[in-house]
C-alpha cells in the first residue's frame, strides 16, 4: 500500500532547467535591485548637497536685506546728527 507521495519521483530534465533558469532570473533581479539602490543612494547624496547649497544661498540672501530695525537705527543716527548740528549752529549764532 504505497502511496505515490511517499516516493517522490526524480525531477525531469525540463524541471531542472526551469529551476536553474528561475534561479538565474532571481539572481539577476537581485543584482539589478542592488545596482538601482546604489544609484538612488548616490542621487540622494547629490540632491542633499544641492539642497544644502541652496539653503546657504537663501540664508545669505535674506540676511542681506535692509530690515525695519536697521532703518529705525539709521533714522535715529540721522536725527541725533541733526540735533547735534542744530545745537552747534545755535551756539555759533549765539557767539555773534
Amino acid at each position: 500500500m504505497h502511496d505515490e507521495n511517499d516516493n517522490p519521483r526524480p525531477a525531469s530534465l525540463l524541471e531542472q532547467h526551469i529551476g536553474t533558469i528561475l534561479q538565474l532570473v532571481v539572481v539577476g533581479l537581485l543584482a539589478w535591485s542592488l545596482q538601482t539602490t546604489m544609484s538612488l543612494s548616490n542621487d540622494v547624496a547629490v540632491l542633499k548637497s544641492q539642497v544644502s547649497l541652496l539653503s546657504t544661498t537663501l540664508n545669505q540672501g535674506t540676511s542681506d536685506r535692509y530690515r525695519s530695525a536697521d532703518a529705525a537705527r539709521d533714522f535715529g543716527r540721522v536725527e541725533t546728527d541733526l540735533r547735534r548740528m542744530d545745537e552747534r549752529i545755535l551756539r555759533l549764532e549765539a557767539r555773534k
